[in-house]
Order: C-alpha cells, then structure tokens, then sequence
C-alpha cells in the first residue's frame, strides 16, 4: 500500500490537468444555512419613526434595511446613521453605510471581520428635527475556535459521559458536551471531536449529528469500522440548543470514545487559514525529524509553525489542522499529538494494528515555540512510522486568518453508488460541482468514505484547477471501508472541488458536508 503522492521516491505534486478529467454533479443538496432575522422599532412620543430589520447572509455578513415613517404630514427624512458596537470588543466597531435610498428606505449590507454579537442602532431624522432611534443585537452566523487540551468526554467501557456497557445496533448515545471538561455551559456552536469505535460483533457505521434532530438520524456517516477493528475519524458536529451532540449507532454492538480537541463559539479567538496541503513529517526519509522509525514511549517534536510562505511563525498559530499517518507498525498500537511541552493527555488520534497503514486528521494546540508533539504507544516493544500533512491552522490575528465556521446539519452532497457515474477510477481527476453556494467559501468540512474499494490505494481532495497534491487525504486496502475527515477549498470561480484516487482499481466514494468557513465578503 501506498502513502499519498509524498511517499518515499515520489515525483512529487502533479500539474493542474495532467490527467484526464470528468466532470460529475453533486448527487444530494447541502442543508441550508439557518440564517435569522433581526428585527426592532422605536418607541416613544416622537412623531418620527424607524423599523430596523438585519438578515444574517454570510458567516459574518448581514443585509439591512431602514424603513421611515412620521406622524407629520409632509416630513421627511433628513438624515439616517447606522452604527454596529461589538458587545465585548469596544475597539471592532463597524459604521454601517446605505448602499441604496428608495424614498423612505435605506438598504444595504456589510460585513464583520470577527464572529460575535454586534449592538446596532439605527438613527433617523426628519425634515422639522425629531428623530427616532431602534437598536437590535444581532449574532453572526459563523464562529470562531478555541483549542482545549484534549480530553475525553466518553469512554462507554468505563461510563465516562454515558451509562457504562457496550452500545447496542441502531441505538443513540446521548453526549452531553457543554459544560463537560473544557468546554463552556453555554454558546458552542459546534465541537471537534475525535470519535473511536470499539467493536466487538459485526461490521458498521457511526453518524454523530446535533440533538436538535432527535432520533431522526441523517443519512450521512462519521465513522465506518470493521468487526473486531479499532478505528478512530476526526470530526466537526454542530452542537444542539440543549448543548448535547448524538452517536448513532448501525451495525454491530461497539464501544464508544470521543475525544474533544476543541470547540467553536462566536466569543473563541481563533479563525481559521487553509493552508496549501505541505508534508511536515515523514520519519522514512527524515522530512521534519530524523529519519527512523519512532520507538514505543517515543516522541517526535515537530515544528508547524514554519514562517514561511504559507505558514505563520511562532506565537502566531494556535492550533493546526493536520493528517497524521501510520506506517511501517512492528506492533499494534495508537499515537497521541498535543501542545509541545504539555503533559501527554490521556487520549488517542490514531488507533493502528500491526503492519496496517492508518491515517486520521487530528486539530493538535501549537505551543508557543511553534511545535506539537507525537507519542506513539506500541505496548512493550515495537516501532512506527509518522507521516504528518499540514491542510489548515488557527490564529488569533487576522494578519494569518479570516475565515469563521458555519456548522450545518450533516447532509450527503456526493455518493458514487447513486448518481449512475459508476466507481472512481484510478487515473482521472473527477470535478465535483457542488453550486454556487461554495464559490465564496473558503474551505468545506466534510466527511470521505470509500466503499466497494478494489485495491489499496489514496484519494487526494483539492481545489478544482490547482496542482494535485504531495500529500493524501485517506488511504485504504482492498476491500475496506474507511471514512476520514477533510477540509477542501473549494474553487472560488466555479465552487468546485476535484478528486484523484490515485492508484489500483476503482471505489465508491461518499461525501457528508458537515460545515463550511468562509470570511467577509468586502
């Protein structure tokens, strides 16, 4: 089995269209944005009057609109100001300029550049002097992030975060997430979570998914494992209004582990930056640390925060978004990452059997120094391989980051087996059009899962019309079902993505969008 296009002695990344090209449809719709309306009036004697309503359209953009009125005949509107004061923040506030005046209406739309909660206030004048004035707090549609120190939340064997005992098929565990370790009793929107499944009877799939959908579980997957497998995925689940997020279960009876990297609330510091996919570690050829297998108990430090073109420097990151992969295994075993210089936490990333390839995404705390750590846990003895990909980071600066996160209901944009299209095929590069909905966005959180897969291979995610990259977003065996986590640019000319399996036969490919990031729009 291979290693994306970075393994040892590879040619490196591809020039874009290099291969030959289909273009495919979006096979499902993307849940909609819950976007809400703001609305207030002024009150009072004054014979002026003004209605304010504001629209979230954007991750951090609204639309507005100012309607005048007055009790006197022939008054009319002499002057109207908009202001936007950040609850929290004195020094974020934004003016609000009309961009159309239609006799007694104002219209316009503008754009934050934090997350937050914003006091608008609208104030009319009219030709004789009186004056009327509403005011409206409004929340922004998209969140911000905050890296805790992994923890686990729940752990079915031992009753951590749940009754103790194995889950029986097609039940749902009920994971309370605000208020629990870390994380705070109110305002998350969203939590990241790295979900292991246990099994100990037949093969299956987990999907977690907010509470607000109640039992009815979306038609989309989180985690796919094999009977008596240990596997782990990263994922992103939108939090519901009672602060709980639900894990079903299809399949087999498992035991269930999550583990929170982090949380998103419109109040978090960190926004988030793609980054152009980079290798940063490979143990095989000493890419990144010295070249050799990592003993068990042993620890890699890697440096990600480069300062380099595409990376921040140190004290500059907080968090990275990376794939690590396993390879070369003498021993069962998982790696752990965390903030270099922390104590190791009592968590995994990635879980591995001997001799198998595993990779898993993971969002790991960048310590001050600009380094994270890698543990790998092979029992008494053995030996791994760690390959680690870069695709994104969070900062506290908008000099690094401008992108907010909007969770949406898990929703199934893509699925070989249905569109008619037949398998992916090694050697193409298929085109995913997924609307015009992600042309202004920066980068799709989704879920990948390959299916009916008839040899070992990997898939490459990226932007429609970039070179592929040196690096992979899942691999497999033949005959495997895996599903992995992914955050794909789209292209911002056409909202496209583009997808290359890279060797081997065919497989079927699934694709679940659980949220975007996108940034002001002006």
């Amino acid at each position: 089995m291979v290693v994306g296009m970075g393994l040892v002695g590879a040619s490196g990344p591809a020039t874009a269209a290099s291969v030959p090209q289909q273009w495919i449809n979006a096979t499902g719709p993307v849940a909609s944005s819950n976007y809400q309306t703001y609305t207030a009036a002024s009150t009072g004697s004054s014979p002026a009057h003004v209605t304010l309503t504001l629209t979230q359209s954007s991750a951090l953009g609204f639309t507005i609109k100012s309607v005048f009125s007055d009790s006197t005949a022939g008054a009319t509107v002499a002057s109207n100001s908009a202001t936007s004061d950040h609850i929290n923040d004195s020094a974020n506030e934004s003016p609000i300029s009309w961009s159309l005046t239609d006799g007694d209406t104002d219209t316009g739309r503008f754009d934050y550049i934090l997350p937050g909660s914003y006091l608008v206030t609208d104030t009319v004048t009219d030709s004789n002097g009186a004056t009327a004035t509403a005011s409206v707090e409004v929340n922004t549609l998209g969140s911000a992030y905050s890296a805790v120190t992994p923890t686990r939340l729940l752990d079915t064997r031992n009753g951590t975060g749940a009754a103790k005992g194995s889950v029986a098929p097609n039940s749902i565990v009920k994971l309370r997430v605000e208020g629990s370790g870390p994380v705070p009793s109110n305002g998350v929107t969203a939590v990241v979570l790295n979900l292991t499944a246990v099994p100990v009877s037949a093969a299956g799939f987990v999907t977690a998914y907010p509470s607000d959908d109640g039992t009815s579980v979306p038609n989309s997957s989180s985690l796919n494992y094999a009977a008596g497998q240990i596997v782990a995925n990263l994922v992103t689940v939108p939090v519901g209004s009672d602060g709980y997020v639900y894990v079903a279960d299809k399949g087999g009876t498992i035991n269930l582990i999550a583990d929170i990297s982090g949380y998103y609330s419109r109040t978090a510091p960190n926004l988030y930056q793609p980054a152009t996919p980079q290798r940063l570690l490979d143990t095989r050829n000493g890419t990144g640390a010295p070249k050799g297998a990592v003993s068990s108990g042993g620890t890699v430090k890697l440096l990600v925060a480069l300062g380099d073109t595409y990376l921040p420097p140190a004290g500059e990151m907080t968090a990275a978004a990376v794939n690590i992969t396993v390879v070369n295994a003498t021993n069962a075993g998982f790696v752990t990452t965390y903030a270099d210089g922390a104590s190791q936490p009592g968590t995994s990333n990635v879980n591995f059997g001997k001799g198998q390839i595993v990779s898993n995404n993971a969002v790991v705390p960048v310590a001050a120094d600009g380094k994270i750590d890698l543990t790998a846990a092979l029992g008494t003895t053995g030996s791994v391989d760690l390959v680690v990909d870069i695709v994104g980071y969070y900062s506290a600066s908008m000099n690094f980051a401008s992108t907010a996160f909007v969770p949406i209901a898990p929703s199934r944009v893509f699925d070989s087996r249905q569109d008619g299209q037949g398998q992916i095929a090694n050697g193409i590069e298929y085109d995913l059009n997924l609307g015009e909905w992600a042309m202004p966005v920066a980068a799709v959180q989704m879920n990948a899962t390959v299916t009916n897969t008839r040899s070992a291979s990997y898939l490459n995610l990226y932007t429609y019309g970039a070179p592929r990259p040196g690096t992979s977003n899942l691999n497999w065996t033949t005959g495997q079902t895996v599903a992995r986590g992914a955050s794909v640019s789209p292209s911002q000319l056409n909202g496209w993505i583009a997808i290359y399996n890279a060797s081997g036969g065919g497989t079927d490919l699934i694709l679940d969008i659980s949220g975007y990031f996108e940034n002001a729009r002006v």
